[in-house]
């Protein structure tokens, strides 16, 4: 099986409004880099889909729904809108991962 990967990230701040008492802190907004990995699966090896091209469509929704704004979305759930939005430009999407500053990561695939 032939994947391409697109990685790129967003800074956005976003909060868990029902965070356990032990880590309350996590009720307020707060800041991170958002680290985003898309993996789309292709039928050959010679670009069947182009990384700019992919990855603009990416920081396109990625800018107009999260790119410094706040939101109330796990990982997992920013990971599914983006694995969904893509599949719905008709892309075999495979897993998106998306990872607060590079570590706690959260996913989505079917």
């Amino acid at each position: 099986m032939y994947y391409i990967i697109i990685k790129t990230q967003f800074e956005g701040f976003h909060r868990y409004k029902d965070a356990p008492e032990e880590v309350k802190f996590l009720r307020e907004y707060h800041r991170h880099i958002f680290k985003v990995e898309a993996r789309i699966k292709t039928t050959h090896a010679d670009r069947q889909i182009e990384f700019f091209i992919l990855k603009r469509l990416i920081d396109g929704i990625l800018k107009e729904e999260y790119e410094n704004k706040e939101f109330d979305l796990s990982c997992e759930q920013i990971a599914e809108n983006i694995f969904m939005y893509l599949k719905g430009k008709n892309l075999e999407v495979l897993q998106v991962e998306v990872s607060e500053d590079g570590e706690n990561v959260g996913g989505y695939n079917e």
